[in-house]
């Protein structure tokens, strides 16, 4: 009897933490998200004005905070799957395809029919010297989400040490992964609400 409580209190306990975790780990990635996406919106608003003041370095903000909060939101929904062993990776690609297929179309949809976040940011290819826009293309939703996390699968590596790799080339994929971002906290937000988690918001 006295085994039987004790395993249902610790049962109970774990419960709890998983539901505090779960909320910390959202609205982390929440604030993350925001901060990064200002930090964004500046950085292109100087770098389109005048590329000849325009220094490597104001990258490592934005592209850490908006690729550290990919990497929350990703491993957040982890949990909801079989796969438990991608929370020591930083590579979005593989965070991505590891969450549950029904995350992956929820995701997906909302990118596409949702209007927010739709500022034209330019995909930037980043040299040591100078920043190059690579030209838009037309494809679809799924391919250019999964083509944004291929090459920017370790952002969040190569732009925190962004100062040992000065003689690199790195792109980066401002516009797909803002709104992969948006898409992926929506759905998250959605789910932690079904459960409880968080309190909905109206």
């Amino acid at each position: 009897m006295a085994l039987r409580m004790a395993q249902s209190l610790k049962q109970t306990e774990e419960k709890i933490f998983n539901r505090v975790q779960a909320e910390l780990v959202f609205y982390t990635a929440t604030d993350f998200f925001e901060k990064g996406l200002d930090a964004a919106k500046e950085f292109d608003k100087v770098a389109r004005s005048d590329m000849k003041k325009f220094d490597i370095w104001r990258l490592s903000f934005p592209i850490c905070n908006l690729s550290f909060s990919l990497e929350l939101i990703l491993k957040l929904l982890v949990d909801f799957s079989e796969e438990k062993n991608h929370h020591h990776t930083h590579d979005l690609y593989k965070l991505y395809f590891a969450i549950p297929e029904s995350f992956r179309l929820s995701i997906e949809n909302h990118f596409e029919t949702c209007g927010a976040h739709n500022h034209h940011f330019p995909n930037w290819i980043i040299t040591p010297t100078h920043l190059v826009a690579e030209p838009s293309r037309t494809e679809t939703v799924k391919i250019k989400i999964e083509d944004a996390l291929k090459r920017c699968k370790l952002s969040y590596i190569n732009f925190r040490y962004l100062y040992e790799k000065s003689n690199e080339i790195y792109y980066f994929d401002f516009k797909t992964l803002i709104k992969l971002l948006h898409s992926s906290l929506a759905v998250a937000k959605s789910h932690l609400e079904g459960l409880g988690i968080i309190a909905t918001l109206h």
